[in-house]
Order: C-alpha cells, then structure tokens, then sequence
C-alpha cells in the first residue's frame, strides 16, 4: 500500500512533519518538530516504497557515514531509520539558503565570498577525506550558506552519494556506476571509473570558477556534448569569459587537470594556492576579455552600456529610430516566457535586453518576440555585442544583441505599437 507523506505525519512516533522544505530524485525535505523535545529538525524522507535488504543496508551506511563526520561545516546527522516502509534521516535543521540560490539571485559571488565558501568547503570535506570518505557530488545544491550577522558559514550537505576508501563493509557503490551531478563531475567519475579523493577536489575547482565568473566552465545541451567537453576539449581559460584575479587561470588549470596526478592532491593544497588570490589581504589585479566590447561582470561605476547599431556608420539607414519597446522575449526558441527577458530601446538592427542569464559575448541566439501574447511570438535572430550587470535584482544582467538581418518595416511597425501601447498604460 502507498505510504502518505504529507504535514502532520509522524516518522518513527517522534518526529511531526510541518512543512515541505525541498524535493530531488531521492526524495523529500521537511522542517519537523521533535516530539519530546519540542525542538525542529529536518527530515529526508527517501522515496523507496519497497527497498530491498540491500537497499536498506546501503542506507544505513550512507546514515553512518554521514553521523561520522563531526564538523561545524558538514550538516548534522542526528538520527536516522525505517518508518514503515520510508527509510528517514534526521539532520540539524538550517535557515538560510544553499549556494546554488545565491548564485540564481546575484550571479556570481564577491572574492570574499567565494574564499569563504571554498575555505568552509574544503573544511568539510578535509574532514571526510580523512575519515576514508569522498563526497563524490560536491555541487552548489549540496554547499548551504548561513548568514549569521556580519558572518557568513557554509555547510556541506548530502552525504548519500559517498564513497567509501577504506573497508569492504562500507563500500557503499561500485565502479562502473556514475554517481554526482554531471555539470561538476570529473572525468574519471563522469566515465564511471574509479575515483578517490581527487575527485572532489575537481568539482570544487569547478564551483570555484562559477563564484567567481557567474558562468559553469563546462556546458552543452546534451549530456554527449556535456562528457565531451569534460573530457576531451581544451579546458576553458577563467580570464576569456570573465574578469578574474591574475594567477586564477594558473590555479584552475590545476584544479581541472584531467589526470588526477596533475590536480592538487589535497583539498588544503587547493585552499592554500587560492589564497594570495582571494584570502585576507589578498590585493586582486583583474585580468580579463581584452576585446573592445569586453564582458565585465565588475564594472566601474561609471561604466555605460553601448549598443552599436551596426559595426560601422551605414549612410542607408543614418541614424536609426529606437523606440522604448519594453517587449517580453522568450530566449534560444522558447516560445512561452519561462525564459523571460525584456527588450528595450529596439531598433531596426538591434537592442538593449535586460535578463537574468550570464550571456557570452559573440553568442548566437533567438529570440522570441511576444508582441501580441504570452502564447505566440516572432523568432528573430540575434547575437550578443555586449553584456553588464544590471542593478535591479530581477534583470541581473543588461545585455546588447544586434539582429542577424534589419527587422522588416512591418515587424518593426509592430513592435513600435507594442512600445506605445506599453507607455499608455503607464
């Protein structure tokens, strides 16, 4: 019989659902109330209706491995089990929000923000490494952080995925079977071979270069594509996409060695070597994209946004007409507003975009102008000429993109109807 997890259920008589606090492949989150202690903790709830004797024997190897890890950067196991059929464990509940929700928020972190996070991490999984264990899913969901007054604190979370070094009893997964998140996962894991300690220190270079650029080093549509660049093409340099510390490069280079014998070996030799970049005291020379529209993510105050509207003067079309437009576009084809952006001050060959996405300079894209309704739009061809910070904290990002071909005089005539028609409701 399907077991119901809803507020108000009961684990193990002691512990009381209140509110659901998250939901991934393995399962649920929930803040609960601790019955005779009246405290609240949090509660994941696995979603195995029948687990095997095996699956169960795994889980509480997982839950012993994570109770192991005593460290005020690795979240709390308190307690875990089996409540009818659902295996549950118990874990210090957190308030705050986990990095992934930071970087959505604000893009990317600030050089002490991110020597914090790296340090706190390596903290954490020092720990376990000493302990026999790799975390093997190091990601920005699973890296918490708690703002506590002036100090920030990150926390390390989800120890389901670890792999045990040390001892036949707990050797929790096999070789062969990929485990983690694809997007941070080093090539020996993401080919399924073996791994060991080496391979967090991969994922963690990772997460390092997305604090500080707002952008992953490694990415493609589809997984093939995905493996591919984590395996066989040339390794992004930090310094072409974005404005970094010099010597950060160097330091990624290393991180992201595809041999594990050329990475860092210990998660304290990574810690050291970024700190003169980004430590106390550390003094930041930026080094960065040298083109003339060059994409900084830190701009000076008094940076502006120039969008040319062709490369060179056109005496055609002379100085060209823009209009207020303030258009819902839909991003890459999307013809619904899920990946929303907003064009303003459009022209006939090009416009000002205001999104949330940390577009490339040079990128190729589409987009999907919705001047009638949310349901249908008119695709047009664009590329990206220049990217900024934007100050509002929904539009993250006010971006240039010239059109691929001169709107007609018929789709512009439109989009200068939907520009009035937005001014007069105001």
């Amino acid at each position: 019989m399907l077991e119901i997890v809803a507020v108000g259920r009961l684990i193990a008589r002691k512990y009381r659902l209140l509110t659901e606090l998250g939901r991934g492949g393995m399962g649920t989150v929930w803040a609960a109330e601790h019955l005779s202690l009246g405290t609240h903790v949090a509660v994941k709830l696995i979603d195995r209706q029948s687990p095997s004797a095996t699956a169960l024997r795994r889980f509480e190897q997982e839950a012993r491995a994570a109770a192991m890890l005593r460290s005020p950067h690795v979240v709390q196991v308190l307690d875990y089990g089996v409540d009818g059929k659902t295996p549950y464990l118990v874990m210090e509940l957190l308030e705050g929000q986990s990095l992934s929700s930071r970087l959505a928020e604000d893009g990317l972190l600030t050089p002490a923000e991110t020597w914090i996070v790296v340090s706190h991490v390596v903290k954490a999984i020092s720990r376990a490494h000493e302990e026999g264990f790799v975390h093997r899913d190091l990601k920005p969901d699973n890296v918490f952080l708690l703002d506590r007054g002036d100090e920030l604190i990150a926390k390390v979370l989800d120890f389901g995925t670890a792999k045990a070094l040390l001892g036949p009893d707990l050797a929790l997964t096999r070789t062969g079977a990929m485990m983690g998140t694809p997007a941070y996962a080093s090539p020996e894991q993401i080919m399924g071979a073996e791994v060991d300690t080496r391979a967090d220190l991969w994922s963690l270079g990772v997460m390092t270069f997305e604090c500080l650029t707002g952008l992953l080093p490694f990415s493609h549509p589809s997984l093939q594509g995905l493996i591919t660049a984590i395996c066989r093409e040339p390794i992004v340099v930090p310094s072409d996409v974005a404005d970094v510390p010099e010597g950060f490069d160097a330091w990624f280079a290393r991180a992201a060695a595809r041999r594990p014998a050329e990475r860092f070996q210990t998660a304290r030799e990574l810690r050291e070597a970024l700190r003169p970049l980004l430590g106390p005291g550390a003094k930041c020379a930026w080094v960065g994209p040298l083109d003339g529209d060059t994409l900084r993510f830190r701009p000076s105050p008094a940076s502006t946004l120039h969008v040319p509207t062709y490369p060179s003067p056109d005496p055609e079309h002379g100085d060209e007409t823009r209009v207020e437009s303030a258009i819902p576009a839909g991003i890459d084809g999307k013809r619904d507003l899920r990946h929303a952006a907003i064009l303003c001050d459009t022209s006939r060959s090009g416009a000002s975009l205001l999104t949330r996405h940390p577009f490339r300079l040079g990128q190729a894209l589409i987009l999907t102008l919705h001047l009638e309704s949310a349901e249908w739009g008119e695709d047009v061809a664009a590329q990206v000429i220049h990217v900024e910070p934007h100050a509002e904290a929904v539009w993250k990002y006010r971006v240039g993109v010239r059109f691929d071909a001169t709107l007609s005089d018929a789709l512009f005539a439109r989009v200068e109807t939907r520009a009035l028609s937005k001014t007069s409701s105001r």
